[in-house]
């Protein structure tokens, strides 16, 4: 079943620019603006939580930045290259069965 809607000239205007190509009827612009509208996968509540716990943490000024992490991660992987190379790396202790 079709239905009529009354657009105003600027919203007209704008669905004829958001066409992919000249002959793309306005319902298939508007139905594809309300699949990009629409999330597939919306956040979790677990997601929402860190986010927010993330956002205390920002304010609070408990952040690094990229150019720490890097220096850190750098640091910890020098040390782990030159403790294999005199000797000192640790051998990872097999578990034996219970």
């Amino acid at each position: 079943m079709d239905t009529t809607i009354r657009v105003n000239d600027e919203t007209r205007q704008q669905l004829e620019e958001l066409k992919i190509h000249p002959k793309e009827s306005y319902n298939d612009v508007i139905t594809r603006l309300i699949a990009a509208y629409i999330d597939d996968e919306p956040l979790s509540n677990g997601e929402i939580k860190g986010i927010e716990e993330a956002l205390v943490d920002i304010k609070a000024g408990r952040i690094y930045a990229l150019s720490e992490v890097r220096e850190e991660i750098s640091e910890g992987y020098d040390s782990r290259i030159s403790n294999t190379a005199h000797g000192k790396s640790k051998k990872r202790s097999k578990k034996t069965p219970a």
